[in-house]
């Protein structure tokens, strides 16, 4: 190798850690990389960093814990673009960056009063090519309350209610961010854009608060709503040659203007109707208010909003058979679990600032019948109801059997669903229903087959899994889809050595255009498949076989005849074979384990429909070894080799991919 490619870097780092006992335990550390350094797993290069941090946990008073820390980081990056072979580095952070941080965080904790927690953060950066300087501050409070003494108000063995919170947390968080830009002249000299709203001081506050509350009135019924609020807003600072070159900008100068209002509600729990009938409910709306921002064409661009609600309700149970007839063998095992679910969300535009929207709980009332704004609209709404059961059944489980011949059945399975939904939409006033249903969705499931015909010697640990499953898919007066599949798997040992492994699977779906009355698509497919795995010392040997055929066609003609197969072997190896050297009175153990794993494939797929994609061979081969040393020491390799080769027509498509690597890991 003549004239090779030489990095020289440096990196240093220095920490310091330290604890006294039952007071407090602090510490620091210094990280310098400058942009040659770099590693196989470096991210990041081309960037000169300098990090250093402290810490300080204080936790003399065990009633109120203390922590605070500090972090301050400079990065240099000459080149965004060389730096961001990952998409890591933002061209923003080009030049000159540094950030400085520090967060303190305390709890109260004293016994029979709520837990309170507070926060201080500060965080300030400084960008030298941008000149740009943004410092934000932020606190946050909170509060969590189990009261130890529950009224009752109706205290007996049979009725009870407690009308008070058995779980009461409030949080409160405020936030406020500074950007800051320099003077005309500043600006100007480092090529920066002075029009107005591109440089523009502005302040930004975000408000938090989050209440959740628990309640249990009486045994198996709870109640446990949650309510969260984030509210945006920002003032912008212009300068005087911002608004002597745009004089709109007066409008919005010094003003403190809506940005965005976040509103989440929701409740969830459980009533007890019966001793086997204990229904789960929830429902939760989340709305989003979003102004506009005010532009150089239109300062008063905040004055209209757009308004993004979704709700969701839902109600499920379980329904355990045994506790309803408990002295009916046949359904003891048997499990019902259904649920009911209605979701909800629209979208509005060109609102007025001032419009009322967060009382409105219910998605399914329009916000246009009390608006008064002529250009607000509906964009889009959609409304959709799903109803789901499911069954899992195991018939003969709590019968004794005696005969061997039939002691299978008790390990029968059935598992059966069905589901139905419909969904209505509007979009820019465009109405759409879709519905659909799933029935049946069938799996049976049942092991030690192989006891039915007495050829336990022959064959052990079958298991036989049939499914079958049935979907319609209508969208009213526009389309119509069915798809039914069907499927069986038997998987088993072979002499308690060999494990076998088979499938086949059948499918069939069928769309219609109801519009035009005609077939859009109709699909077959056909499929089976076959493997086994052969042990042989420290190695095993699993070659499979695979098949799959589809048949596809439109109303004039076909449009699918691939038939595919798949010819494999995977080899797999785990030699283990440690051993120690005694150097005096030590020894030193070295693990020497050697994980080999291959596999040697042949893709064949023809297709006369499709020649040019779909009429071809793929070869491929892989190879990968991890070998362990020792517990310090492990190195892995690994290979690839692709070859495809298509239809003589096509033979400018071929080509062959291949690949080598390798890693090594030592670690202390």
């Amino acid at each position: 190798m003549s004239d090779p490619n030489r990095r020289v870097g440096r990196a240093e780092k220095i920490a310091f850690n330290s604890t006294w006992d039952k007071w407090m335990s602090f510490g620091g550390a210094r990280r310098e990389v400058d942009r040659l350094f770099q590693t196989p797993t470096t991210a990041i290069n081309n960037q000169d960093r300098t990090e250093e941090n402290i810490y300080l946990n204080f936790d003399r008073l065990s009633f109120m814990p203390l922590t605070f820390k500090a972090d301050r980081k400079e990065t240099v990056t000459p080149s965004a673009f060389r730096s961001n072979a990952n998409a890591l580095v933002s061209f923003l952070e080009e030049g000159r960056v540094e950030t400085e941080s520090q967060a303190a965080t305390a709890k109260l904790l004293i016994p029979r009063l709520p837990v309170f927690d507070f926060g201080l953060d500060h965080r300030q950066d400084d960008n030298r090519i941008t000149q740009r300087k943004e410092e934000s501050t932020s606190w946050r409070a909170g509060a969590t309350y189990q009261p130890k003494v529950k009224l009752d108000l109706l205290p007996g063995k049979k009725l009870t209610f407690k009308p008070f919170p058995n779980s009461i947390t409030v949080r409160y968080s405020e936030k406020i961010t500074k950007l800051r830009f320099p003077d005309n002249d500043t600006l100007v000299f480092f090529g920066i854009s002075t029009t107005p709203f591109t440089s523009t001081n502005l302040n930004q506050l975000q408000e938090d608060g989050e209440l959740r509350l628990s309640f249990q009135p009486w045994e198996g019924f709870s109640f446990n709503p949650t309510y969260k609020l984030t509210v945006n807003k920002e003032k912008r600072n212009f300068r005087e040659e911002e608004v002597s070159l745009a004089p709109q900008a007066a409008l919005v100068d010094g003003v403190e203007t809506p940005r965005s209002i976040n509103q989440s509600i929701s409740a969830s729990g459980s009533l007890r109707l019966l001793k086997w009938l204990e229904p789960r409910y929830s429902y939760s709306i989340t709305g989003t208010e979003t102004n506009g921002l005010p532009t150089l064409s239109d300062a008063t661009g905040y004055l209209k909003k757009t308004i993004k609600r979704n709700s969701q309700g839902e109600v499920s149970g379980t329904i355990q058979m045994q506790r309803v007839l408990p002295k009916v063998n046949l359904l003891k095992s048997m499990s019902l679990n259904s649920s009911y679910k209605v979701e909800a969300g629209d979208t509005y535009e060109d609102m007025p600032d001032d419009f009322p929207w967060r009382n409105k709980l219910w998605v399914g009332t329009s916000l246009l019948g009390v608006s008064s704004g002529t250009l607000a609209r509906r964009t889009d709404l959609t409304d959709r109801r799903t109803f789901r059961a499911n069954v899992s059944w195991l018939p003969f489980n709590a019968y004794k059997i005696q005969s061997l011949r039939l002691r299978p059945l008790t390990s029968l399975s059935i598992t059966s669903n069905f589901l139905t939904s419909s969904e209505d939409t509007e979009t820019t006033g465009t109405t759409k229903r879709v519905e659909s249903r799933t029935f049946p969705d069938l799996i049976l499931t049942m092991n030690d087959t192989e006891e039915f015909f007495g050829v336990t010697k022959v064959i052990d640990a079958s298991r036989l899994v049939f499914k079958t499953n049935r979907r319609e898919v209508r969208t009213i007066n526009i389309s119509r889809s069915v798809t039914d599949t069907l499927g069986t798997d038997y998987q088993f040992k072979l002499y308690k050595k060999f494990d076998f492994s088979t499938s086949f699977n059948v499918g069939y779906s069928r769309e219609d255009n109801l519009v035009t009355h005609q077939l859009t698509k109709k699909r077959k497919t056909s499929g089976y498949s076959i493997q086994t795995r052969i042990p042989w010392g420290a190695w095993s040997y699993t070659p499979r076989y695979e098949r799959n055929e589809t048949d596809e066609r439109d109303s004039i003609r076909a449009t699918d005849d691939l038939l595919s197969e798949v010819y494999s072997l995977q080899i797999y190896g785990d030699i283990n074979r440690p051993f120690g050297v005694r150097l005096g009175r030590k020894e030193i153990g070295f693990a020497n384990r050697l994980i080999l794993n291959s596999t040697i494939k042949w893709d064949k797929k023809r297709s006369d429909i499709n020649p040019q994609t779909n009429y071809l061979d793929v070869y491929s081969a892989s190879l990968s070894g991890d070998y362990t040393i020792s517990k310090n020491f492990r190195m892995a390799i690994g290979g690839s080799f692709s070859q495809e080769t298509h239809h003589s027509d096509f033979d400018k498509l071929d080509k062959t991919v291949f690949s080598i690597n390798s890693t090594l890991t030592i670690q202390f």
